[in-house]
């Protein structure tokens, strides 16, 4: 299928409607996801001190790649339903030198394997991701966002996430937040528990179908559209069997070049704003948010 014929069948205008639209995966793209999500799980089945040989990274002030486990149990003031319970992937292309070298240096096939099954799943991902934000560019009116969202695929995050069982039914696995990319293509959820707030100020499930993704605005795409299409707030509910069982998901956090980005020291977390706030936010607030110059 070649651009045009599957940029007629992505209908971004619920965008700007409910703050999220779902496109069908084209084959190659649903099997690429299966494959990078089963060398992640073999991934996260092996020893701690061994998926440590791939330590997270800070390369920049926006993010940075490998391997991150988190629990604050022992932190004052948590509880079951308050727990930051999981392990995650970061992974980016511009840093895929320095990931196959600490595969290679860590001398455990599962860790080359998932670099490599990574490294050929963005080079499959990039153009399906270029549709989407073709789409987006003629249903919108943003000129240019299809040439600048390609020209940074190197910097698109991947990222995995397996969040651990031991928790409460209805906890909150991920806090409500936005994304501060321009666009995010939810790639994969194994369990139900995907929120989204609607801009009516209700919590409803977003769900992410087998042969489908869901894709949510960013910060960066509510600046460039001047307020039309507003950043999504999302979270992520435990349910009885993922509480016990634990959840898998996989994101990419698309971001376009030549565009300003948020500016994380001035605005600080997405989760720290007031849940559902940038929903409401005037266009010169939004502003603020965002570095003055590349």
């Amino acid at each position: 299928m070649n651009t045009e014929e599957q940029t007629m069948t992505i209908n971004s205008h619920s965008l700007k409607e409910h703050g999220v639209m779902n496109a069908v995966y084209p084959a190659q793209i649903r099997s690429g996801v299966l494959e990078i999500q089963r060398a992640c799980e073999a991934f996260y089945s092996l020893p701690l001190e061994v998926k440590r040989l791939l330590p997270y990274q800070q390369f920049d002030a926006e993010s940075g790649a490998g391997y991150e486990y988190k629990d604050n149990k022992n932190q004052p003031g948590i509880s079951p339903s308050t727990r930051d319970f999981k392990e995650n992937l970061h992974l980016k292309m511009k840093y895929l030198g320095w990931l196959r070298e600490k595969a290679g240096a860590s001398n455990e096939p599962v860790i080359v394997e998932l670099v490599e099954a990574y490294a050929s799943f963005m080079g499959h991902l990039a153009p399906w991701v270029s549709e989407i934000a073709t789409a987006i560019e003629e249903q919108h009116g943003i000129p240019g966002l299809a040439r600048d969202v390609l020209a940074n695929q190197d910097l698109w995050v991947l990222r995995s996430l397996h969040y651990f069982g031991d928790r409460n039914a209805d906890a909150e696995l991920a806090k409500p937040h936005t994304d501060k990319c321009c666009f995010t293509p939810h790639l994969y959820e194994n369990d139900s528990g995907l929120e989204r707030l609607t801009y009516e100020n209700a919590w409803v499930p977003m769900p992410v179908g087998e042969g489908e993704t869901a894709i949510i605005p960013g910060m960066q795409l509510q600046n460039i559209s001047d307020n039309e299409l507003r950043a999504t707030w999302h979270r992520v509910k435990a349910n009885e069997h993922t509480a016990v069982a634990g959840r898998f998901s996989m994101v990419c956090f698309v971001t376009a070049a030549n565009r300003p980005f948020i500016d994380s020291a001035r605005a600080g977390r997405m989760q720290d704003l007031g849940v559902g706030s940038t929903y409401r936010l005037p266009l010169e607030e939004v502003r603020k948010l965002f570095k003055t110059s590349e």
